[in-house]
């Protein structure tokens, strides 16, 4: 092979013929390219150091260049075979990887130096492949602790920056590496020293003294247990160490780590079936203390919240295969206890399950006939739990349970919405009527619970909820809480009655002006003054609501009834707008009225010139008829006619018989009379019809 150095005129200048090798140079302290010539051994064409930059290139597959980055020359190799080129290239390449500078104090700022973010891409496959060699994180982590023993905060700072721009690379085979149990807490304490922080971090110390791992039921699998070891501590790092730094592929990385690890601990312990069997055997057991039970039933919580993460097909397997062992067992046992963790932890491991099949713990329930016990326990929890949080996740669950749209394809929906209201909603709403004796805090905000579980029932049922709200004046209970001082509570009244009146159901309506329902909105309005807050904005929109509706029944009530107290409210004009909005149901109602007037007496005109046409016709064929049947009933007079407003005079015609005679020999021809325009054109077309009929009998008699 030759060597070539570019002149200085551009050109390259042959520098001899010899054979080059990758070899150990004392003079540099590392590897380097060493070329000899071929005419003698002890003469040099070329000595020099193999660069842990990126700056050697292949040409031609003969061809090695580079520029020497101290003395600025530029130098090339020239193989004669390809085969040649290709051995050095892959050499020069394997060492440039592995030069990295030896950790030791001496190299410390040169370690910092290479390890600066942004790191190219190429530039980090090859330092990732450096690190992994020569045990050369074994030899970073004894720098840390020697800079740790001589409190070298500048160095302790370095390795942060070293070791936190290795985690940004976001090469698996070095994440992989450090994230074993031989080097997590290793690397966790090189990140303790953050710059940017005015004291050390303590991670180890916290998560081997303080984040305490209790096998509730012990593993038998080890490996089992590791897994869960790391992917906490992983979890750990991302939320908690590097949370300001992580960019968004290393954040990606990270979770996908933590996701199928979450995803293989599941499965190893869905198909433990040993260890699940043990699991529920402990929660069901009368000798298990509260403080076991909180622990055997947080892990189960914990064990439902991994599934989360699983896919639809597996998450129904899932729940299945814990059914089998007793999850729907342990939900009573769970709320009867008397440690809220345990009753918070149960009602989670419920949400968990409804999130996914709602159908499961309803069918469960059903089974449980007739007093169904778990219903009961969670109704009485509801209504009897001290903890705002239980009580308002009991809500929901109640909530989800008797929600008609996860219900849409299940023959169970009857049934359940049966017991439903013949069981427990009068349970439910007992504390309503406890009301009445005065209300401590607690059965305050139940009430507010109770309030919304009743209007979640407004909007998804139907005639159940109308027969029990009207049978049981349940809505004159409820704003009875409107007047209590309790904010929170009035307006949980008042968003029930607002979901009331916004059914604009006729029965509904009805209800409320029997019952004067509306008074006790008005007179929270008025005692609330004109104050700008939420419970004067809720009153308002309600009636601004009855006006836009138009519900008329309401209007004319809010009107006849309340109109002195609203005419001193000026500071808005929704009450102005109100009345306008009844004077204008008022004039159409009376336009209405007008219209059917008018055209009745037309009506009246137009039959008194028939009946003047038509008077000897008539009795004409009044006597024919009278001849013919001797035994027909006497024309009734008409004021014995069935009075009627749908039946007009009577206009009289023929109607022969079969045989040729008339039955009766007045036939009365009803006809209905229009209350539009088009009245007097149909009176016309009723009195047209009889004159041909009459023209053709009297032809006939004739």
């Amino acid at each position: 092979m030759k060597v070539y150095q570019l002149g200085d005129k551009g050109e390259w200048d042959d520098k001899g013929t010899g054979h080059v090798s990758c070899t150990f140079l004392e003079k540099f302290g590392g590897m380097g390219i060493l070329v000899k010539s071929e005419k003698s051994e002890d003469s040099v064409l070329l000595e020099t150091k193999i660069y842990k930059n990126d700056i050697y290139q292949i040409q031609q597959e003969t061809l090695v260049v580079w520029t020497d980055p101290e003395t600025d020359a530029e130098l090339a190799l020239s193989f004669q075979e390809a085969g040649g080129c290709k051995d050095i290239w892959e050499q020069i390449q394997t060492v440039s990887q592995e030069q990295l500078p030896v950790p030791s104090m001496a190299n410390l700022q040169t370690i910092g130096e290479l390890f600066t973010e942004p790191i190219p891409t190429m530039k980090k496959e090859r330092l990732a492949m450096g690190l992994l060699k020569n045990d050369y994180f074994k030899k970073l982590f004894e720098l840390f602790h020697e800079c740790e023993d001589l409190e070298d905060k500048e160095g302790l700072h370095i390795l942060f920056n070293v070791f936190k721009c290795i985690v940004l690379m976001n090469d698996p085979s070095v994440l992989e590496f450090l994230f074993t149990d031989e080097n997590i807490f290793e690397l966790l304490g090189t990140l303790e020293n953050d710059p940017e922080l005015p004291k050390p971090q303590r991670h180890r110390e916290y998560l081997k003294n303080h984040a305490v791992f209790k096998e509730v039921v012990p593993f038998e699998n080890a490996g089992l247990v590791t897994k869960i070891h790391q992917t906490f501590r992983i979890q750990y790092l991302k939320d908690v160490v590097l949370p300001r730094f992580l960019d968004d592929p290393t954040f990606a990385t990270l979770n996908s780590l933590i996701f199928f690890n979450n995803m293989d601990i599941v499965n190893q312990i869905q198909n433990d079936s040993k260890f699940l069997t043990e699991l529920f055997r402990r929660i069901k057991s009368e000798e298990t203390t509260p403080e076991q039970l909180k622990d055997l039933i947080s892990f189960v919580q914990e064990f439902c919240n991994l599934a989360k993460t699983l896919q639809a097909p597996n998450r129904v397997s899932f729940y299945q295969n814990l059914a089998r062992f007793g999850l729907f067992d342990i939900f009573e046992i769970g709320l009867s206890s008397k440690e809220a963790v345990t009753r918070l932890a149960i009602v989670n491991i419920m949400d968990s399950l409804l999130g996914h099949d709602p159908g499961m713990l309803r069918q469960f329930i059903l089974s449980q006939k007739p007093d169904y016990p778990l219903f009961n326990q969670v109704i009485t929890v509801f209504l009897k739990e001290p903890e705002m949080g239980i009580r308002v996740q009991l809500a929901e669950i109640i909530r989800v349970l008797i929600d008609t749209t996860n219900m849409e394809d299940s023959p169970d929906k009857d049934n359940f919405l049966t017991i439903f209201y013949s069981d427990f909603i009068q349970k439910i709403t007992q504390p309503l009527s406890d009301a009445e004796n005065g209300l401590g805090n607690e059965l305050s905000m139940v009430n507010e619970n109770i309030c919304d579980v009743l209007s979640f029932c407004l909007l998804h049922h139907t005639y159940r909820i109308k027969y029990f709200l009207l049978g049981n004046n349940v809505v004159s209970k409820v704003l009875k809480l409107a007047n209590i001082r309790d904010k929170p509570l009035s307006l949980a009244a008042i968003r029930f009655f607002r979901t009331f009146v916004g059914m604009r159901d006729e029965f509904y309506n009805r209800h409320i002006t029997q019952h004067n329902l509306i008074e006790p909105i008005v007179k929270l309005f008025i005692e609330n003054g004109p104050k700008y807050n939420l419970l004067n904005s809720a009153i308002l929109e309600l009636f601004d609501f009855i006006r836009k509706e138009n519900i008329k029944h309401l209007i004319s009530h809010i009107l006849e009834n309340y109109k002195k107290a609203f005419e001193n409210v000026d500071y808005v004009e929704t009450f102005k707008l109100l009345w306008m909005k009844h004077e204008q149901n008022q004039e159409s109602i009376s336009t209405s009225s007008d219209t059917p007037t008018a055209t009745k007496d037309a009506t009246d005109r137009d039959e008194e010139e028939y009946f003047k046409e038509s008077s000897e016709d008539e009795e004409e064929v009044t006597l024919q008829g009278t001849t013919n049947n001797n035994n027909a009933p006497p024309l009734k007079p008409l004021a014995e006619k069935e009075n009627s407003e749908e039946i007009s005079p009577p206009t009289r015609s023929l109607s022969p018989s079969k045989n040729g005679n008339d039955e009766d020999g007045v036939k009365f021809k009803k006809s209905k009379i229009s209350i539009n325009l088009k009245s007097t054109q149909m009176l016309d077309r009723d009195r047209e019809e009889p004159e041909h009929e009459e023209d053709a009998k009297r032809q006939k008699i004739e």
